[in-house]
């Protein structure tokens, strides 16, 4: 999923897992802010296995981060595949 500005996403209770490249790609914006990805699954409950699926500001210090905790512990079955 690609986020950036000018309207932040947020995801919720999604099944964030079996990508190809980064799970989230965030672009950013000026005056941008923290991007809303927690209580998702993503594989993992593991933020340092989570992180490589994720572009954010830990790849680029001009953009902010994508926030994930809290992570959920399992898939999330309403979500779907």
């Amino acid at each position: 999923m690609l986020v950036g500005y000018p309207i932040r996403k947020t995801l919720h209770n999604s099944n964030l897992t079996g990508n190809t490249g980064y799970a989230v790609r965030y672009v950013g914006g000026y005056d941008d802010g923290v991007v809303d990805f927690a209580s998702n699954w993503w594989g993992s409950t593991d933020p340092a296995a989570i992180a490589p699926s994720i572009w954010d500001f830990d790849d680029d210090p001009a953009l902010y981060p994508v926030q994930t905790a809290p992570i959920l512990t399992a898939p999330e079955p309403a979500a779907g595949p």
